[in-house]
């Protein structure tokens, strides 16, 4: 079983409106860079897809619709880990967060685009969709991520902001002292009550660069800008993941300009315990009951 994990994207429609596309040129100018993805991506033959988030640059029909059309071109099953900028619409501004989210969370559902936290079950593994695109994860929410990961399976986490540790602060600050942690981490502490002992490895985006610590034998993979940006430089821009479920697991990270690749455990080797091999894909979703 192959999944390729996408960080940041920020797709912008050609019809979206043209001020803000002249705003955010450096995103807006991209074609060509997710042409070179989906090349890559295509050439990989990965049986999912899981973008971490930002899949547009901030929801409005025209990005919604564009962002959706150009994933499901390549034809392959995706599930879609809502990002801040996936729920960022400059026409709800002045609407409480929650009423905003609300709608957004909506317009992706007419798509046909699910941004609930669910898990996918895959014989051995689990892999948990986790919505953090506020930057905060509700306690009903960390009650369902305490059931989703009471399983004798692998457990692989998907969401968009790094959670909220030290460790992970001070690998982001290694890399980017100007980051603010506010913005660039979860705020609520829920590593050692949720996390730890729990879950295997945890992919998240938002950062626009790439990172990895392992904190007490849990992976900890931060993934870069999937795309490269229009005259813009950005750390380690224009890499995916591959994620390689087999005998022994293991993580390739793609060059789309290459397809250049280099190839890790996807967990510390502290960590790994046996699994039976997977034959086969089956699916199992379980939803939180809120509407994100």
């Amino acid at each position: 079983m192959r999944i390729a994990v996408l960080g940041d994207l920020h797709l912008i429609s050609p019809d979206a409106d043209v001020m803000r596309r002249r705003l955010r040129e450096h995103f807006a100018l991209t074609q060509a860079s997710f042409r070179q993805l989906t090349e890559r991506i295509r050439a990989e033959q990965p049986e999912m897809i899981i973008p971490l988030g930002d899949l547009v640059d901030w929801c409005c029909p025209a990005n919604l619709h564009y962002g959706t059309a150009m994933l499901r071109k390549l034809e392959i099953p995706w599930h879609l880990v809502p990002g801040n900028h996936d729920l960022s619409r400059p026409d709800f501004i002045g609407e409480g967060v929650n009423d905003a989210q609300a709608k957004a969370c909506e317009a992706w559902r007419i798509l046909g685009v699910d941004l609930s936290n669910r898990f996918i079950d895959l014989e051995d593994t689990r892999l948990i969709l986790l919505d953090s695109a506020l930057g905060t994860i509700e306690e009903d929410a960390l009650e369902w991520l305490d059931e989703a990961t009471n399983t004798d399976r692998r457990v692989l986490l998907f969401t968009h902001v790094p959670l909220h540790h030290e460790q992970i602060a001070k690998t982001i600050h290694r890399i980017d002292p100007r980051k603010n942690l506010q913005k660039y981490m979860q705020q609520q502490p829920c590593f050692q009550t949720h996390i730890q002992g729990r879950i295997d490895a945890v992919f998240t985006g938002h950062l626009h660069f790439a990172a990895y610590t392992d904190i007490d034998g849990t992976a900890c993979h931060m993934l870069p800008l999937s795309i490269t940006a229009h005259e813009a430089h950005y750390p380690d821009q224009g890499h995916f993941s591959i994620i390689e479920l087999s005998a022994e697991p293991a993580l390739h990270t793609v060059n789309i300009a290459t397809g250049c690749r280099t190839t890790h455990p996807l967990v510390p080797p502290t960590r790994r315990r046996p699994h039976a091999m997977a034959p086969g894909l089956s699916t199992s979703l379980k939803k939180t009951t809120r509407p994100r």
